[in-house]
């Protein structure tokens, strides 16, 4: 078997040749699962929109993993962790945990010690 991919490739190299993706590192897989999670939800509703109105286009949601969050909100991963049931969060898969980053910032602005 070869080594991981450490790189982390182009979509567009992906979509060309799926089997690529079992060439890749635990982390590079992890990193491309979160980037696309966060761009689904734009790209399905661009893809079912009427193409005959002209509207701007909608802002995607950013997604956040664990340390991004972290060092945003300047908590601890294991903190975000532990009370991630009381956050908005989305979960892919068993060890990704992906955070809106918009509501996130709400969340935290409504729950702000005075």
């Amino acid at each position: 078997m070869s080594e991981p991919v450490k790189e982390v490739p182009t979509l567009d190299s992906l979509v060309a040749d799926p089997a690529r993706v079992f060439q890749l590192s635990p982390d590079v897989a992890r990193l491309l699962l979160g980037g696309v999670s966060g761009l689904l939800p734009a790209l399905i509703a661009q893809s079912v929109r009427d193409t005959g109105k002209t509207e701007a286009p909608a802002t995607p949601e950013r997604w956040l993993d664990v340390e991004q969050a972290a060092k945003i909100f300047n908590v601890t991963e294991r903190w975000l962790k532990t009370h991630k049931h009381k956050l908005p969060h989305s979960k892919p898969s068993h060890k990704v945990i992906l955070f809106p980053e918009e509501k996130l910032r709400k969340w935290f602005a409504a729950h702000k010690s005075n």
